[in-house]
């Protein structure tokens, strides 16, 4: 048998004097959580995974489930699988706009049948003559996913607004998505981005769970 490090695969069980069944030791083996140093030393141990086996791998630092053909090895199929995508500032020199802003934007590969949650969160600073509804809004292309927004006022004196918006998103479609955060006004006046080491930007995608069966 070959050997694998951590400590690798568990091979196939022979017959033995004390009459342990092969093919009792060899389902034993396939319902128990298999250790790899790296996710090659799992492709060349299991040839031919069944869809629920698990194992574990050391280069990537994730409990992985075999879920079928098309998807593979993956994280549990029934648990969220956290941050998909992120990035974020700390300086801008965005001001005097509205509409997409620089440096907010994401892109990620969705799989099919998972829920998926975007959130950015941006501190606006409108100009002495603002008035009217600020918002922040996460967007794919030239399609709103949601918005936020700060009540309608008349900013005589500039003060920073921070704003967040949140969208959970089920039945996204297998393949790649850019998501982007963008800001209005709905009246009169500009707005500056106005961030700093302790106050960043910052757009995120993370996967909450399982919305069906793999595909």
């Amino acid at each position: 048998m070959t050997t694998y490090s951590n400590p690798g695969a568990i091979g196939d069980v022979p017959p033995s004097p004390n009459k342990v069944e092969s093919t009792w030791g060899n389902a034993m083996r396939d319902r128990v959580v298999q250790n790899f140093a790296t996710e090659t030393d799992r492709d060349a141990a299991i040839t031919a995974p069944v869809v629920g086996m698990f194992c574990y791998c050391h280069d990537v630092d994730q409990l992985q489930q075999y879920a079928g053909a098309t998807m593979g090895w993956t994280p549990p199929w029934n648990m969220p699988w956290g941050e998909v995508a992120a990035t974020s500032f700390t300086s801008s020199s965005q001001t005097g706009f509205t509409g997409d802003i620089t440096g907010l934007a994401v892109t990620f590969t969705a799989v099919a049948n998972r829920i998926y949650i975007v959130e950015a969160t941006c501190e606006l600073l409108p100009s002495a003559s603002t008035v009217g509804v600020i918002a922040l809004l996460v967007q794919e292309g030239g399609t709103i996913l949601k918005r936020t927004q700060q009540p309608s006022g008349s900013y005589a004196s500039p003060i920073g607004i921070d704003l967040t918006v949140r969208r959970r998103m089920v039945g996204v479609a297998a393949g790649s998505h850019t998501y982007k955060a963008s800001c209005s006004i709905s009246g009169t006046g500009t707005l500056d981005v106005d961030v700093s080491s302790t106050n960043p930007a910052s757009i995120r995608v993370w996967d909450d769970g399982a919305n069906g069966s793999p595909s």
